[in-house]
């Protein structure tokens, strides 16, 4: 059984009638509802071939509609399906040079069981002793690793501890950038330098993004999360009782929200939609 339900966010006033009242809306988005449970990839390839993709939600109005939308109707489960993803593969240099995005140009020293995000904080890359690779929270002060383009010696050891961000613009200040590593003889390079435990390079990602690939940095995270629980939730959730929202496997089965399109605005809909299969 489909629910698809056609649900559309309204600029301080809204209302959900299944016969002939009618809905006003004024909003950018436009969400179908479907109660059908999918995994979160088979969820995003229904939304993409059906609407435009699985919903990406702007703001706390948006939630709160939702939310009480969903209030209105019996059978759902407690959690749905939002366009909210992390991929921990994501992974791009500070230095801005598309020779490092080439193929065959993708050399990695990662340590065992490594990138893991260990409790979902875990966005920059550090250099060990022993030469392998550890994703580590970016808040951490480290040494940095600095490339300098102009010196006889490339690389560089920072002065001091500090964080990948101040780490990022102590480099690129006073040299050219933080350290990228495209092979091995460089990071062997780089390990030759380390006299702590671990150094800062240049290697870091973006968390969490929508599956539309829009910009929306909206986000509203239950208490704890996202936390990444066992390393392997990489995809969210909303809750349809609270709103708020969770990492979960990927894998799992839940309802979801697709958006069918945008710039709607000021229209009648007089319809709910229920459709077996």
């Amino acid at each position: 059984m489909e629910l698809s339900m056609t649900l559309f966010l309204l600029s301080g006033l809204y209302t959900l009638l299944s016969s002939s009242p009618p809905l006003l809306l004024s909003s950018s988005h436009e969400y179908q509802f479907v109660n059908i449970s999918k995994t979160w990839a088979e969820a995003q390839s229904y939304c993409r071939e059906k609407y435009i993709d699985l919903a990406t939600i702007d703001n706390t109005e948006d939630v709160a509609r939702l939310s009480k939308i969903f209030n209105g109707f019996s059978g759902i489960k407690d959690r749905v399906w939002i366009g909210l993803y992390d991929n921990i593969k994501s992974w791009k240099w500070s230095l801005n040079n598309s020779d490092y995005y080439n193929d065959g140009a993708e050399y990695g020293n990662w340590n065992v069981k490594e990138p893991n995000n260990l409790g979902s904080s875990q966005y920059c890359v550090a250099i060990e002793q022993n030469g392998l690779w550890n994703d580590r929270a970016c808040a951490l002060e480290l040494y940095p690793v600095c490339y300098d383009a102009n010196a006889t010696n490339r690389y560089i050891l920072g002065e001091r501890g500090m964080n990948w961000t101040v780490a990022q613009s102590y480099c690129r200040q006073y040299h050219t950038d933080l350290a990228t590593v495209r092979n091995q003889t460089e990071n062997w390079m780089i390990q030759d330098m380390i006299s702590t435990s671990q150094v800062w390079f240049g290697l870091s990602r973006v968390p969490w993004r929508w599956s539309d690939r829009s910009n929306s940095s909206f986000r509203l995270w239950g208490r704890d999360q996202p936390n990444n629980y066992l390393s392997i939730q990489q995809c969210v959730v909303m809750s349809e009782k609270t709103g708020l929202w969770d990492d979960v496997y990927c894998g799992d089965e839940h309802p979801f929200l697709c958006h069918r399109g945008d710039e709607r605005k000021q229209r009648t809909v007089n319809r709910m939609k229920i459709h077996s299969c």
